[in-house]
C-alpha cells in the first residue's frame, strides 16, 4: 500500500521522507487552512492565469494552497528549493514536473482537505471527497459498474453512501493516474472488492483508500471533518522497470508501460454487463478527472 502522511508547512517532514525512501511513493495531505497563502511568486504564468480565472475567493485559496503543498512536498522529497519546483500540465490536464518527467504527481482538493501523491515508480493518482456527503441513486448510476450496483444494493443506507464515495474517489484516482482526462466513463471501471484499505480493481494497478480527518484551528473545540482519500498506482511488478533513485537524476528513464483497461478487469463481465458498461455515462463536470483541480 502507498503510505499516507499528514503535514503542515512546518512538518513533520521526516515521516514523509522515510515513507518515500522505503516505498518510492507517498500520499501527503493536510488542512487547506494550514496551507493557505496569497503568494503568487512561485506560480507559472499559466497557473497565475488560472488563479485569476477562479470565480470565488474560496476557489482561488484552494488552488493556491494545493500548489503550495505540492511544491513543498516535491521540494522536500527531491532535495530542491520548493520555490523552484516547476509545474506544468499535459494537453489533457495531467500535472507533471517538466524538470523531472520520471516522477509522477497528482493532486486533489475538496472542502477543507488537500492531498497530493508523488511517485518515483510510474504514474500515480489521488482523489478526495468528504465522507458522509449525500450521494443518491443518480451518482451511483454514473459511477458504478453493473456488478458494483448489485453489491451496493444489499448494504445499509450509510454503508451504501460510503461505498459509493469510496468507489468514486478510487475511480477518479485511477483516471488521474492514466492521464485520460474526462474521456473514460467511470461505469466502465470495475472493482472486485470494495471494502478494506486495499480494494481490488483493474489488473496491473494497486489501490489504497483511507478515511482521514482534518481540523480547523488545529482541532481546538471541534471534532474535525472526515474525508475519503484514495490513491492508484502501478503494481510493483509493473513498476519495477521504472524504479529510479529518489535523489535527483540527470536523465529520465524510459516511459513506463501503462496497462490499458480491459473488459476482463470489470466485475460482472457478462454480455449484459458489457452492454451496460459500453454506454457513455454523463461526465461529472464538477470534477477534474485528470488531476488538475
Amino acid at each position: 500500500m502507498i503510505p499516507y502522511r499528514r503535514v503542515t508547512p512546518a512538518g513533520p517532514w521526516g515521516p514523509v521522507q522515510d515513507a518515500w525512501a522505503g516505498a518510492g511513493r507517498v500520499v501527503v495531505y493536510g488542512a487547506a487552512e494550514a496551507w493557505a497563502t496569497d503568494a503568487l511568486t512561485a506560480l507559472s504564468a499559466e497557473e497565475t492565469a488560472r488563479v485569476r480565472a477562479q470565480r470565488s475567493a474560496a476557489a482561488r485559496g484552494r488552488f493556491l494552497a494545493s500548489r503550495r503543498l505540492l511544491r513543498h512536498t516535491v521540494g522536500t522529497l527531491l532535495a530542491v528549493p520548493w520555490t523552484g519546483v516547476r509545474l506544468a500540465r499535459t494537453p489533457l490536464g495531467r500535472p507533471v514536473l517538466p524538470d523531472r518527467p520520471d516522477i509522477g504527481i497528482s493532486l486533489s482538493h475538496t472542502g477543507g482537505l488537500l492531498a497530493v501523491a508523488v511517485s518515483a515508480l510510474g504514474p500515480v493518482g489521488v482523489d478526495t471527497e468528504r465522507a458522509g456527503r449525500p450521494t443518491g441513486p443518480e451518482l451511483a448510476g454514473r459511477v458504478c459498474a453493473p456488478g458494483e450496483l448489485l453489491h451496493l444494493a444489499g448494504l445499509p443506507a450509510r454503508d451504501h453512501a460510503d461505498a459509493v464515495l469510496r468507489l468514486w474517489t478510487l475511480k477518479e484516482a485511477y483516471v488521474k493516474a492514466l492521464g485520460t482526462g474526462l474521456r473514460m466513463s467511470l461505469r466502465g471501471i470495475g472493482f472486485d472488492t470494495i471494502g478494506g484499505p486495499s480494494p481490488s480493481g483493474p489488473r496491473g494497478w494497486s489501490f489504497t483508500t483511507r478515511e482521514v480527518r482534518v481540523y480547523v484551528d488545529g482541532g481546538a473545540g471541534g471534532a474535525g471533518t472526515s474525508y475519503h482519500v484514495s490513491a492508484a498506482h502501478l503494481t510493483n511488478a509493473h513498476a519495477t522497470a521504472a524504479r529510479t533513485p529518489v535523489a535527483p537524476a540527470r536523465t529520465a528513464p524510459a516511459p513506463v508501460p501503462v496497462p490499458a483497461p480491459a473488459l476482463a478487469d470489470r466485475p460482472g463481465d457478462t454480455a449484459a454487463g458489457r452492454a451496460g458498461n459500453t454506454a457513455a455515462g454523463r461526465r461529472l463536470s464538477s470534477r477534474s478527472a485528470a488531476g488538475s483541480s
